[in-house]
């Protein structure tokens, strides 16, 4: 074998032993499992809040304010037109109450909902820093498998296997030795 040759495969083989040594086989035979993250606080709270909406929560606040700014001024209105016993009286009410409520409403909910997005933005970076050492160790694991196909020539699941091989080209390894023993040789 020539001296390139040579040095190569031991080159070759020194780092190998380098990486198993550093990766060895047998910390990727226990179990590794990633964990999970669960919701952030602030789209729970975002999710109790939008309940408290759905279950009329908002509404009390908003409907006080009105009944002392509005509901005077709405009555007022509706005594002066000689409509105060009519049911034209109501309907400005349940008006003017509508035209409160869903504007408040609709803003209630749309910071519910930018609360409810920095929480999944919130989960998604925990959740990645939560990943990293099980992508890590995949990474890791990886390496080890590459390490120990190429110095055995099997994957390691093949391990205790037998199968036949027909080599028609063997890559460089196959153009090293085979220039230098050649065809027959």
């Amino acid at each position: 074998m020539s001296p390139e040759v040579s040095a190569l495969i031991g080159l070759g083989t020194e780092q190998t032993k380098a990486g198993l040594a550093a990766a060895p086989i047998t910390k990727f035979q226990g179990p590794m499992i990633e964990p999970i993250v669960g919701p952030d606080p602030a789209t729970l709270s975002a999710l109790g809040y939008y309940q408290n909406i759905a279950g009329g929560g908002a509404t009390p606040g908003i409907l006080d304010a009105f009944n002392k700014l509005q509901l005077p001024l709405i009555q007022q209105q509706a005594m002066q037109a000689g409509l105060g016993h009519s049911g034209a009286l109501l309907d400005a009410v349940a008006m003017g109450q509508a035209q409160a409520l869903m504007p408040a409403l609709q803003l209630q909910s749309q910071a519910a909902g930018a609360e409810a997005s920095i929480g999944s933005y919130l989960q998604s970076i925990t959740q990645a820093q939560a990943s990293a050492p099980y992508m890590d160790f995949l990474r890791q694991q990886g390496i080890t498998e590459e390490l120990l196909s190429g110095a055995t020539g099997l994957i390691p699941s093949t391990i205790g296997q037998k199968g036949v091989q027909n080599v028609q080209n063997a890559g460089l390894w196959g153009w090293l030795l085979g220039g230098m023993l050649g065809p027959g040789k």
